[in-house]
Formats: C-alpha cells, structure tokens, sequence
C-alpha cells in the first residue's frame, strides 16, 4: 500500500520575528530619508542656479540690444499690459521686460524652495530670485541721482564682485549686522501680496529703503545663497561675504 507523503507544514512569522522586520524597515528608513531629501534639496538649488544663468544670459542679450543698458528695474506704462508676470502697479518689471530674450515661463524666475503658501495666501507666482535694485536695477521715470536713468554694463567698476541676482525674501531681522544669521520673514504681509519677492536692496539705497525695505539676498540653499554677478558667472556663497556690512 503506498503512503502519501506528509505536506510540509508552513509556520507563519511569530509576532516577534514581525516586530523585528518592522524595526528594521523603520531604521533603513531613518537612515535614507534625510539623505534622500538633502538629494532633492540639491536638486532644488541646481535649479534655482540654472534659472539664474538663463536669467544672466537674458540681460547680456537685452544689453547688445540697447547699447550696453542694463535692463531696467521696471518702466512705467499707462495702461499696462495683460497677462504680467508681476502686475504691480502701471510698471512692466524686469521679468516681463527679459521674456521675449528667455522664451520661457514663469519659473525661469523661480526659485523652487520658495514656499509656495506665505501670509496665508497661495503665490501665483514664487519668484525669490531678485535683481540688485537700487545698484543696478533702476526706474528710468524715477531718476536715481546716484546711476541717472540707465545703468549701463561698461559703468560698473568690478563686475565680477557686484552681485546682480540672488535667493531673495524678505527678513525677520534686517537690524541683524551678521548677514549668514537674517530670517526669511514669509508671514509678512505686503502690498504685492499674491507673488513673491523679485528685488533685493543694498545698503547705498537711498531714502533709507535698506531699512525700510527689509529685501535681502538670504542663505536658502543648505547655508549658501545662489548669485548671479554682473559678469555673468554664478555661484554659491555665503550672503555675508557680499559685503553688506
């Protein structure tokens, strides 16, 4: 008479062995994910340098077109047009002035680690990359007796130290002396409300605006700011060594 053989029994996990698998995958996961998200803060930064680049390359553009001009902060136009990256007030800003020279959308101008809700409000635009404004960046219309109506590329002394873009917001702390140390402020409530911050100040500002308008270039990427200079190169760096001191 053949015998059927035995099947073998199958033992599930003891509620032991179960813990221990859980435990494992909790510590691989405490162990990837921080490294996996500074992956994609690099990543974030990356980007935010690029745009700066294309935005660098948009003004050299702009300049050969208007005999060395650097393109303006803004132009006042009545009525001004639709459809504005930064409808504020009857001014074509600079990001509207470079688009036909960039062919790109809105987040050429974007820096990605922007927050994309601040003062409670859901940014139509993040912008955080700003142009140096009252340096560079000037209103044609509103003459600065310190540049004239236009600045021009052949007028800066040390284009390679002057910064012309950077990772901008406003700050919680603009009587801070130490630069490395200033506070994104995205809570603050602003006439603009609705986009971000396009424009940065420096302290030669007159009418006291680099108190009174508390933009600054700020470390956003893991301690280091992005910056676009005048002679088109970018880098990383600490805010403090631009010397607002």
């Amino acid at each position: 008479m053949r015998q059927i053989p035995a099947k073998p029994s199958l033992r599930g996990f003891s509620l032991i062995e179960l813990l221990v698998v859980i435990a494992i995958i909790a510590i691989l996961a405490a162990l990837l994910f921080p490294a996996l998200s500074l992956s994609k803060g690099r990543t974030r930064a990356t980007t935010c340098l690029n745009n700066m680049k294309q935005i660098g390359a948009g003004c050299v553009m702009y300049s050969g077109d208007y005999s060395d001009i650097i393109v303006p902060m803004a132009r006042r136009v009545t009525p001004p047009p639709a459809n504005r990256l930064v409808p504020y007030q009857n001014f074509v800003w600079w990001p509207d002035t470079l688009r036909p020279y960039l062919k790109a959308d809105a987040r050429t101008y974007e820096c990605p680690d922007v927050p994309p809700i601040q003062a409670g409000i859901l940014l139509s635009n993040l912008f955080g990359i700003g142009m140096n404004f009252n340096e560079l960046g000037v209103f044609p219309e509103v003459v600065d007796p310190a540049t004239g109506p236009f600045v021009k590329y052949s007028m800066v002394k040390e284009p390679s130290q002057t910064i012309f873009f950077g990772d901008v917001a406003y700050v919680k702390n603009p009587g801070e002396t130490n630069a490395d140390l200033w506070v994104a402020f995205t809570e603050r409530p602003y006439s603009w409300q609705g986009f971000g911050v396009w424009l940065f100040v420096t302290p030669p500002a007159r009418n006291n605006q680099w108190m009174r308008n508390e933009t600054r270039v700020i470390n956003r990427h893991n301690g280091l700011a992005n910056c676009n200079f005048v002679d088109a190169h970018t880098e990383r760096m600490k805010t403090s060594k631009l010397g607002w001191q």
